[in-house]
């Protein structure tokens, strides 16, 4: 746990001070989830060039694809435990941390999922939509 909120701590600018946006965060958990795309091509060219190099760094091949395969299933599904880091509180918390493996129980992790950065997505529409409707009356 502590590697994953390690990873998404470093990818956010440190001068940032405002949470994500749902399709800012959905965009940071794509590149997340491509993290070992490099890797994975690099084990690939080393299998391709020789014939008794095929079955070398198979064993690190197939923890990437099983540690992929269930955070892609996580997300999809019932989601992946992540600070909501579209939230300005779970974000400042996520800053304020010391990375430390201990306190991280101290943190309160929420399952983020795809359906629910959608309703977020929707929800922030919404919002737009009415604000936009209250100018124009008023105007």
């Amino acid at each position: 746990m502590g590697e994953k909120l390690t990873w998404f701590l470093g990818h956010i600018a440190e001068e940032r001070t405002a949470p994500l946006s749902p399709q800012e965060f959905e965009d940071l958990i794509a590149l997340y989830l491509q993290r070992f795309d490099e890797e994975l091509a690099q084990i690939a060219l080393k299998q391709s060039i020789g014939k008794h190099r095929a079955n070398q760094h198979a064993a690190r091949k197939d923890v990437i694809t099983i540690t992929l395969e269930k955070e892609r299933n996580e997300y999809q599904s019932g989601g992946m435990e992540l600070l909501n880091l579209c939230d300005p509180l779970k974000l400042k918390m996520l800053r304020d941390w010391d990375g430390s493996a201990l306190s991280v129980q101290h943190l309160k992790l929420d399952l983020v999922s795809h359906n629910m950065l959608q309703r977020l997505k929707k929800q922030g529409e919404e919002v737009k939509s009415s604000k936009t409707d209250e100018k124009m009356e008023t105007a």
